[in-house]
């Protein structure tokens, strides 16, 4: 669905906060997405990575969007962030799963986050 120029320029502005700040702000960020309450859930973080990966940038001339996997893995080093395209007919990983990968990426970031959530408490 497209978001209004206006949603997105938010986004945008969130984004440019998060780029903004050391790695170890990111981590925290998908941590807290991805720990409601404390407790870890996978689930909702890959729902919130898929969402992110897919965020409407429409509004922005070409040159001015954001590469989402480039940004995450910036944030993420170690991590390789799935492509959607790679997991459609024809693509690389056709026969596997976009979203059991993107599972695979959140639960490895909910466990690197442990000792985030250790400080934090």
């Amino acid at each position: 669905m497209k978001a209004s120029t206006v949603v997105q320029l938010n986004q945008r502005m969130l984004l440019d906060l998060m780029a903004s700040q050391p790695r170890s702000f990111a981590v925290a960020v998908l941590a807290e997405i991805g720990m409601p309450g404390g407790q870890g859930s996978s689930r909702g973080l890959a729902s919130a990575l898929m969402s992110l990966l897919e965020l409407d940038q429409s509004s922005f001339i070409p040159a001015h969007r954001l590469d989402m996997h480039a940004l995450l893995e910036s944030w993420l080093p170690g991590f390789k962030i799935p492509r959607r395209e790679d997991y459609l007919a024809g693509g690389r990983w056709a026969r596997q799963s976009f979203y059991e990968a993107i599972f695979g990426v959140a639960k490895n970031i909910i466990e690197d986050a442990e000792r985030y959530m250790a400080l934090k408490d």
